[in-house]
């Protein structure tokens, strides 16, 4: 006997079953999505430095702020203070089961958020650049000093002695930063009369990731800063684009830990460029890793049996499923 087709039927079915599906979808990665979670760890490198500024005076620079008080490396010459910290970070789309991209990455504020130190120093700045025109001046007055020696030995010495051309280029640099501190001290007593000195953060954030289907290839693109949110910080891609052969982790309703209790661990996926690494490591022998362990609630963070080594810090920590469950940040686990 034959059965009369039924579009009114078939289309019910269809409905229902993408309706599963995608409800699946809300609470946990689809299945196919666990292979892919080394694809969505990245390198992430930051070079920063801070500035202070005033209306109509040239611009000032340093690397830090020590524990002091000293604004360290004031300098007229931004890359002479450039720093450079690198971490793990990793595509993110903030849409559940769509992975919308668009070349957001998530990492943490240790790797991508070193301007939390400037409302402190932005509340006492004045007081800030009393200490440092004092520091200054001795610095000054001892650079000084070198210099007239060494202006002394190479008016009194020729080629012909064992060193002079090393002495001639300490003596160069000597006075470059002579220069230099004379410069930043006129500056520096500019920007104080005008009462208006704001200290600011400036960075560069660039990610790296391996050229799809070829692990000896690394591709690069530059990063701006969108938000900083509860030491976790999102980024995105100038080109608004994820590289081919990326993954993009979009985020679950429900994880394998929203049952979890303090004693209870559950087991656990870091993606990460996990390892130590020196200066001299090249970009092209970093390869992200998946290393298994458990993960437990402490306190207001997760912990993990995963060590936590090299580049990790910013890296995304995922559930037995795939789902991500939070972003390693001091040696803990942001839940996210």
């Amino acid at each position: 006997m034959n059965i009369p087709f039924s579009y009114h039927r078939y289309a019910i079915s269809s409905a229902v079953l993408l309706g599963l599906v995608l409800l699946y979808g809300l609470f946990f990665p689809y299945p196919w999505q666990k292979s892919k979670l080394s694809a969505t760890a990245c390198l992430l490198e930051c070079q920063y430095c801070f500035a202070l500024v005033a209306p109509g005076c040239d611009t000032i620079y340093f690397s830090e702020v020590r524990e002091d008080s000293i604004l360290a490396g004031l300098t007229c010459m931004p890359s002479s203070v450039m720093q450079t910290s690198y971490g793990s970070a990793f595509w993110y789309g903030p849409v559940p089961l769509l992975h919308l991209c668009r070349g957001r990455l998530l990492t943490a504020s240790t790797i991508a958020g070193a301007d939390s130190v400037v409302p402190s120093l932005q509340s006492r700045i004045y007081g800030l650049l009393s200490i440092q025109d004092t520091l200054m001046s001795r610095r000054e007055k001892a650079v000084t000093k070198e210099e007239q020696l060494l202006s002394y030995y190479m008016s009194t010495h020729d080629v012909a002695d064992e060193g002079y051309n090393q002495m001639g280029e300490h003596s160069a640099r000597c006075k470059q930063m002579q220069e230099d501190i004379r410069r930043v001290r006129t500056i520096l007593d500019r920007q104080r009369r005008t009462g208006d000195v704001k200290v600011e953060y400036m960075a560069t954030y660039i990610v790296y990731t391996p050229v799809d289907g070829d692990s000896s290839g690394i591709q690069s693109d530059t990063c701006h800063r969108i938000r900083v949110r509860q030491n976790v910080v999102q980024l995105q891609t100038l080109s608004g684009k994820m590289p081919k052969g990326c993954h993009s982790v979009a985020p679950s309703l429900m994880t394998g830990m929203t049952f979890a209790s303090q004693s209870s661990r559950r087991r656990a996926v870091l993606a990460a460029y996990n390892y130590p690494v020196t200066k001299e490591t090249s970009l092209t022998e970093m390869t992200t890793r998946s290393i298994k362990g458990e993960v437990w609630k402490e306190g207001g963070s997760y912990a993990t049996s995963i060590p936590l080594l090299g580049r990790a810090e910013g890296s995304p920590l995922f559930d037995s499923r795939g789902s991500l469950i939070g972003i390693v940040c001091k040696n803990k686990i942001i839940p996210y």
